[in-house]
């Protein structure tokens, strides 16, 4: 299986954001993974 990262800036601090919830949908609007 692949794997994906994400990588979400908190613009305002300049550094990773944290506590952010990444869900990942196929095309019908499904989950896949969160």
């Amino acid at each position: 299986m692949a794997t994906l990262s994400t990588h979400i800036l908190d613009t305002a601090e300049g550094r990773p954001a944290r506590g952010v919830t990444v869900t990942l949908l196929d095309a019908d609007g499904a989950t896949l993974a969160e």
